[in-house]
């Protein structure tokens, strides 16, 4: 019988320089780039020209929201969740950045329904 190879990744889920019993066997301390190591997917570069050239292939945007209401729906609904979402985008996480901008853009579309549905109540008292 042919002996069959496959390609693995060992240990994909934990982070080396943490996680027990490998911490201890390794003796070495979580560093900045070991952090991002982990925040980057598996194969994908962790370093800094990657990091700032994906954060200006994200931030192209014509318009820039520059002033935001300091107003704890709206900074915790849309504008944590955008920043999160280019983060997201920066160190390789897309399917975090899509799930993100999804989430975003239902609550938009219910803010848009309560405006909307405040809009109405007003013009039906003029």
């Amino acid at each position: 019988m042919p002996q069959q190879v496959f390609e693995a990744h060992v240990n994909p889920l934990a982070f080396i320089e943490i996680d027990e019993p490998w911490a201890t066997a390794i003796k070495s301390n979580p560093s900045v780039e070991s952090v991002l190591r982990f925040l980057c997917p598996l194969e994908s570069q962790s370093d800094l020209p990657t990091l700032i050239a994906r954060y200006r292939e994200i931030s192209r945007e014509d318009v820039r929201l520059s002033i935001v209401p300091n107003e704890e729906r709206i900074s915790d609904k849309l504008v944590a969740p955008l920043r999160h979402a280019k983060a997201s985008y920066m160190v390789g996480n897309f399917l975090a950045t899509l799930a993100l901008c999804g989430m975003v853009a239902e609550m938009l579309a219910l803010l848009q329904r309560r405006l909307c549905a405040l809009l109405l109540l007003c013009s039906d008292r003029t």
